[in-house]
């Protein structure tokens, strides 16, 4: 009697092996792409650069907030210098010239030692209509987060190139767009007491680079760009301190430079307060 019932029980679940068989399938199939999808997120999260949270008037190099998707990382702003296409596409634009010649990538690297790059001029080269060197510079310093500083030198875009004794003009920018972040006041007040200590004889002017005065409805859209945009696509915050000597307008730019570096190192982030305690 049991052989029977075993019997019969056989023959059920042979007839309704296949039935199984689909169900198991599906569900296999159904594991393989939830776990591909958590493989193809976490690449693309090891991708972006390291994202720390912002602290009240400014938090300095690195201090990327929620920007790991928008701001570029550091091998796509390589492979734009060398006209190579980049892993992560609409960081560049063919629009904007990125690719470097030998002379400018020897600016470039020693601008990444020193945080600011010197520019002949505007850096302006005519076969590509714009400013390679400029152009990739601030890709940079937007991919580690630090203002993007740059001495063009015997140029002056608020007044003439020379002054009435033939002196020639250098102009040092501090472009904040690049922090991403639209309250810079205090690094940008620690820059202009640098500018008015008395150390520069030869600091013509002071004044606010391209961008008109913002009102609190526009700084709120502005806030909403450096959210969202790539930074080709940015306009400049800068700040434009015009040199009657050149060796003043280098030691004034890698001063702040310098700033910026100490008020990295000085600064908490609220993330990270913990960590000592």
């Amino acid at each position: 009697m049991m052989y029977i019932h075993m019997e019969m029980l056989s023959r059920v679940l042979w007839k309704f092996q296949p039935e199984l068989a689909k169900q198991n399938n599906k569900k296999l199939m159904l594991t393989r792409f939830a776990i591909l999808c958590l493989l193809v997120m976490l690449a693309a999260a090891l991708r972006r650069p390291a994202t720390f949270s912002c602290v009240k008037n400014f938090s300095p190099v690195h201090s990327i907030r929620a920007f790991g998707s928008v701001r570029p990382s550091i091998d796509d702003v390589e492979n734009l210098s060398y006209g190579r296409a980049a892993k992560r596409r609409g960081t560049g634009s063919r629009k904007v010239p990125h690719r470097l010649n030998q002379e400018e990538r020897i600016e470039f690297d020693v601008a990444k030692k020193k945080h600011f790059v010197a520019l002949r001029g505007s850096g302006y080269r005519k076969e590509r209509g714009a400013s390679p060197l400029a152009n990739i510079y601030r890709q940079y310093c937007d991919s580690i987060g630090i203002p993007c500083i740059s001495i063009k030198r015997g140029i002056s875009s608020q007044q003439k190139s020379v002054l009435f004794d033939g002196t020639i003009l250098d102009e040092v920018n501090i472009d904040f767009s690049t922090l991403r972040d639209s309250d810079f006041e205090l690094l940008k007040n620690k820059i202009m007491n640098e500018a008015n200590s008395g150390n520069y004889e030869g600091l013509v002017s002071i004044s606010d680079g391209e961008g008109p005065a913002l009102d609190q409805a526009e700084e709120k859209v502005l806030d909403d760009l450096l959210d969202s945009e790539v930074i080709w696509r940015l306009p400049p915050i800068s700040t434009v301190f015009t040199f009657s000597i050149r060796n003043e307008a280098k030691k004034f730019a890698s001063a702040a430079a310098s700033l910026v570096d100490t008020l990295a190192d000085t600064t908490v982030h609220p993330s990270n307060k913990g960590d000592d305690e």
